[in-house]
């Protein structure tokens, strides 16, 4: 990317230090993991866990992209509402993904717990607002598939609203049990010294890679 359409680096990115990246890369290993994001260190992570070397290669630098510019938030749920991911998927496509995204903010506490990760972890719950009326039945549906599910989740008239966020633009929300936090530069602390000896974070790009398995940076 060239530096004039390089984005700024956000708020995070200012205030963590950087993980180097290695210009010495093995020719070698079990598996080659390709960008340095939430999911690439993520699957690094794991892979040393369970005692498999890696190779994760990084154009840029690690969370360069939307891993580090986002506002740290650990969800549940889909992005669609869970009436809609219903009927695109079929109910129980769609409960195993919910259950899914359940079990990964189960396995951010035990990381964060595991590895000392202190990054001003929190439980506030999360709101989702409804601009008109039309929005709040759908929104009244979303609730009662949620709680059919055993997810907390509580439907707010305007008023209940306003008492949380002091605003009269909305026309109600609803309130889900999710968990913020600032993770990606922790995370990324985590996976460095749990991968120690394990991984290898080389700062190249990758072309393409070949159905034989081999790679070229």
């Amino acid at each position: 990317m060239d530096m004039l359409d390089a984005p700024p680096p956000s708020y995070w990115q200012k205030t963590v230090p950087s993980v180097g990246l290695s210009s010495d890369i093995p020719k070698n290993a079990d598996i080659v993991v390709v960008g340095g994001g939430i999911v690439g260190i993520a699957t690094s992570y794991w892979l040393a866990r369970f005692g498999l070397s890696s190779v994760l290669l990084e154009g840029s630098a690690l969370a360069y992209g939307a891993t580090g510019r986002n506002g740290g938030i650990i969800a549940t749920g889909l992005a669609e509402s869970y009436p809609k991911a219903i009927s695109r998927l079929g109910r129980d496509t769609a409960a195993q993904i919910l259950r899914l995204t359940l079990e990964n903010r189960e396995l951010v506490r035990e990381v964060i717990v595991e590895e000392g990760i202190a990054c001003e972890y929190r439980e506030p719950g999360h709101i989702t607002l409804a601009l008109n009326a039309k929005q709040f039945e759908g929104m009244a549906r979303s609730v009662a598939a949620l709680q059919a599910e055993g997810i907390p989740t509580q439907l707010l008239d305007r008023q209940t609203l306003q008492e949380s966020i002091h605003t009269t633009s909305f026309s109600g929300g609803c309130g889900r049990q999710i968990y913020a936090a600032s993770w990606f530069s922790a995370f990324r602390k985590a996976c460095e010294r749990s991968c120690s000896g394990c991984t290898t974070f080389g700062h190249k790009n990758v072309y393409y890679i070949r159905a034989e398995n081999h790679y070229r940076y």
